[in-house]
């Protein structure tokens, strides 16, 4: 991250420190022309192993300043991101931030740990309880239906792992069943999703596919237990992935 220089800093400009690098998009912009796959800079490798390393690094950026800091960038398009002549990952245009409650990022912290155990009584309850979305087209439906409606939004809205409605664009709304259950009006989580979405779209154009929840997992754990909240035993949250994937 380039520093801010303070003292050319107002409220209407923010100055900071210039990053010497390739912009991500000329990256991808160059392999699409080429009709190639894309090709990841040895600094790159040396750095964050490769592609899948470089998407774990943004996973955990992202984990820090949302669930650690409570203030995050939002706006991590292509443009925005730049890797460094070091091979490190440069963040550019902190001019749009998104500030959080403490009690929003207790939220997203639960929902990050429920999620990546695959709690899903506990996403429903987590998600539905938060009042973002609003489910209109499932009143009279099952409770197994709108469980799955509730985990597929989480999932979809707020992980960058693949899910059936994750290929849509930002602002396309969900088909079928979601079709009216868009986010509530003045939605505390837009900024988050946006983010959620772009840092997807990045993942997809570098043929990476992983739960960027996952990655948060740790920090979430070790926020709640600061905060003096209890948390399920590591232990416990493991043995159940592991069962989960074994099907």
């Amino acid at each position: 991250m380039a520093r801010p220089r303070e003292g050319l800093c107002s409220k209407r400009v923010l100055v900071m420190d210039r990053l010497h690098g390739t912009r991500m998009l000329d990256v991808m912009r160059t392999a699409r022309e080429g009709r190639g796959h894309l090709p990841c800079p040895p600094e790159v490798v040396r750095v964050h192993g490769g592609w899948s390393g470089l998407v774990r690094s943004l996973h955990l950026a992202w984990g820090e300043m949302v669930l650690e800091e409570g203030v995050f960038h939002t706006d991590p398009h292509p443009g925005n991101l730049l890797l460094l002549d070091d091979g490190r990952l440069g963040i550019l245009d902190w001019g749009q931030t998104k500030r959080l409650s403490p009690e929003h990022v207790t939220l997203i912290c639960r929902l990050s740990l429920a999620m990546s155990a695959e709690r899903y009584a506990q996403i429903e309850a987590l998600i539905e309880g938060c009042g973002e979305f609003a489910l209109e087209e499932l009143e009279g439906r099952s409770a197994l239906e709108r469980r799955m409606a509730w985990v597929l939004i989480c999932f979809t809205f707020v992980d960058t792992r693949w899910t059936p409605l994750s290929e849509l664009t930002f602002a396309d709304a969900p088909a079928g069943m979601l079709g009216k259950n868009r986010l509530s009006q003045n939605s505390k989580a837009f900024p988050l999703i946006r983010a959620v979405f772009l840092l997807r779209g990045i993942m997809a154009s570098i043929g990476v596919s992983s739960s960027m929840v996952v990655a948060w997992e740790p920090i979430a754990r070790r926020v709640l237990l600061q905060k003096g909240l209890a948390v399920e035993p590591l232990g416990r949250t493991v043995a159940r992935r592991a069962a989960l994937s074994s099907f």
